[in-house]
Formats: C-alpha cells, structure tokens, sequence
C-alpha cells in the first residue's frame, strides 16, 4: 500500500493550489451565468460535507472563469476559498470567453439559453437579435437554432458556431427566419392543437416537421406521382383555422397528422414526401465570421452575476 501512494505521488504538476477568505481578491466576469441562491446552497452543503475538492479557476486579473458556485459557497460558510491561477489574461473578452465555455465543457455545461445571454452581455448583435425573437415568441434556443438551420442541425455546425461565438446571420436570412416565425405565430393563433391553451406550434417536434415541410418544392428531385407539389403555406394555415391537429410524440406520427389535416376536406389531396427526403435540402444559409467560409443560401434570487416573403 506504502509503494502505490508513494506511485501516486510520483508526477506531481506545476499547478498550485491557493486559498484566500479575502474575497474582495476576486471578480466576476460580466458575461459568465448568474450565480442563483439555491445552487449557492447545494454547493455549500456538499463542501460542509467533503471540503472543497476541486478548486476554482481564476484569472491573473483574479476574474473567475469556473467556480462562481464554489466562491460564494466560501462566502456563506465564512472558508477560505481555494483556486488555481490559470496561465492566461482575461483583459480580451473574445479570448476569455471562448476559455471560459471550453473549461465548462468538462465541468457543467452552459446551457443554450446561458451561452445566448453571455454572448448577449458582450453585445454580439447577432445573439441580441436572436435573444430578441426568443421574447417575442416565447421560442426555446435550441427550437430558435432549429429555425436559422432550416431543420434538424445533423452536423452540429449551427450549434458549434452559436456556442463559439461564431454565428453570423446575414439580412437576408434574417428576413427568412423571422417571416417563417411569423407564420408559425399564425398557425398558433388559429389555436388548432388540441392542447389545453389550443397552442404548441413552437413545440419541437412539431417545429422540426414544419421545417422540413417547409422545404417541399415540386421541383425538388425523387417526387413522383401525388408528391410533385409546393408546399401551400396559406392552404395549412386555413386548414389549422378550420380543423384540430394533434400533437404527437415523435416526428412520424406528427409528420402523418400534419398530412392528413392538409387534406382533410380537400377535393385535391396530396402524398407527403419522405421527410428525410425534404431533410437533404437543409439549408446552409448562414456564415461563420471565422473565414471558413461564407453563403448567404421556480424562480431564485440571483446573488452573482457575472404573407409571408416568397424567399422563404
């Protein structure tokens, strides 16, 4: 047992461990997540139990990239905190924050609404324009990505760059994103689901089949027969005024509803394509400004913070 300690501390590394109780040594960065009270709690009570067993990571400056949690849980307990000196400035906002979201890769990952907000707080316009339909149609942020990326993200490129801070969204594909959210606020309006408050539009599911209905155009090869069509925004829109329309737990059955209500009555029916047909048109209409390459085709206290265009 005395050897394999001993093999246990044979490589010890260059990192220090410091630990301070002045916390007036340590700021937060504007744009890192808020700190909110009950996740300060949880935090402290696991260190009154085992100590603090992974330090925080601060800054030269002393600006914490990880370990806001962990620093005010200190503070509540009145211990000293314990941190390491990260090798790098947090002087360069661009720098620090593509740092700060690669620590918590590993660690506790930002969701898509903390990424949108810390990008927001550096005043990106594109996640202040997309924080802005996210209000103003109640949409979630992966929902909202889904729309900018014209269906499923298979590739996680839109994904990627929004997390790096990298998506950049041209006019032109502002003007489709937002009259395709105008439309879907349509279908919501004619409250045709048969849900509680009639609405759900913005739903996953249902917004992914949209957008691959979406992309339907007679002209699109491997139709035959009744499937040689244009999708007709304005003929779903009344059909979804005039009949109900389930909601379904999967993508199949939701794309099978959403045929059979836009036939239902209708003189002239028409065969639905294979989703995965429509999916290999996903759109690739966004750009990185990382030069790769470019196509325009409850509630707790916070105590820290760091008709529609024709194109589309």
């Amino acid at each position: 047992m005395k050897a394999q300690n001993n093999a246990l501390r044979k490589t010890p590394t260059d990192k220090v461990v410091y630990k301070s109780d002045d916390y007036s040594l340590f700021s937060y960065l504007d744009y890192n997540r808020p700190v909110n009270e009950a996740r300060m709690r949880t935090i402290a009570s696991s260190i009154e139990r085992v100590g603090q067993q992974e330090p925080g990571i601060v800054s030269e400056e002393g600006k914490v990239l990880s370990g806001q949690g962990r620093l005010e849980a200190c503070k509540h307990l009145k211990i000293p905190y314990e941190y390491i000196i990260g090798n790098h400035s947090s002087l360069k906002d661009d720098e620090t924050v593509k740092i700060m979201l690669e620590i918590h890769k590993v660690q506790s990952t930002f969701t898509p609404n903390e990424t949108l907000n810390c990008y927001c707080d550096l005043l990106r316009d594109d996640y202040l324009w997309l924080r802005g339909l996210k209000h103003q149609y109640n949409i979630a942020v992966a929902n909202l990505l889904m729309v900018v990326a014209s269906g499923w993200d298979k590739n996680h490129t839109i994904g990627e760059a929004f997390r790096n801070g990298d998506l950049v969204v041209s006019p032109e594909e502002r003007i489709r994103v937002e009259g395709i959210l105008k439309w879907i606020e349509e279908l919501d309006e004619a409250r045709p689901f048969q849900t509680k408050s009639r609405q759900g539009a913005f739903k996953n599911i249902f917004l992914k089949c949209m957008m691959s209905v979406l992309k339907w155009d007679e002209s699109l090869p491997g139709l035959s027969g009744k499937q040689i069509h244009t999708f007709d925004r304005d003929r779903f829109l009344e059909q979804a005024r005039a009949h109900r329309m389930r909601l379904e737990v999967n993508t199949e059955l939701q794309w099978e509803e959403i045929e059979f209500v836009y036939n239902k009555g209708k003189k002239k029916k028409y065969s639905f394509p294979p989703m995965s047909l429509l999916d290999k048109e996903m759109s690739s209409t966004f750009m990185f400004n990382a030069g790769n390459y470019y196509n325009t085709k409850g509630k707790s206290k916070v105590i820290a913070n760091g008709s529609l265009p024709s194109h589309f």
